[in-house]
């Protein structure tokens, strides 16, 4: 399923709301790690309100779902974008602080990082076609 298209991107929407759903408390964790690390307007876009805890991860990733069937497409995918980059720069600092105890761990992490960077740019272009009628 190519990620340039309507159902590549709305596939990754229902992976990245399943991640969350199925490890909010791990997510949750990632996200206040990321947070701090970005140096983006990331956390602003994600729209996560502070202190970022379990129940406001999992109303985002609902939010987004709701974006993507209201007419916010371009939007929904902006803000699942934005918390994808920022769970990943919390897989890295989490990679970072456990790499000299638990290398296996530290490289999961790092691969989970890769992915949700590839997701988030994924989401982005999507945002892109999208706007611009051309994501089919």
């Amino acid at each position: 399923m190519s990620p340039e298209s309507l159902p590549g991107v709305l596939w990754r929407v229902y992976l990245l709301r399943s991640m969350v759903m199925g490890h909010p408390d791990d997510n949750a964790a990632l996200f206040q790690l990321g947070e701090g690390r970005l140096g983006t307007v990331d956390a602003v876009v994600a729209g996560v309100q502070p202190p970022a805890g379990v129940i406001e991860v999992q109303q985002l990733t609902e939010q987004v779902l709701r974006g993507v069937f209201i007419g916010d497409f371009h939007l929904a995918l902006n803000r699942a974008a934005a918390f994808c980059m920022i769970v990943a720069a919390g897989c890295l600092r989490h990679a970072d602080d456990i790499d000299e105890i638990d290398a296996l761990a530290a490289e999961s992490l790092t691969e989970r990082a890769a992915a949700l960077t590839d997701m988030a740019h994924v989401f982005r272009r999507g945002a892109a076609l999208w706007r611009s009628d051309r994501l089919d």
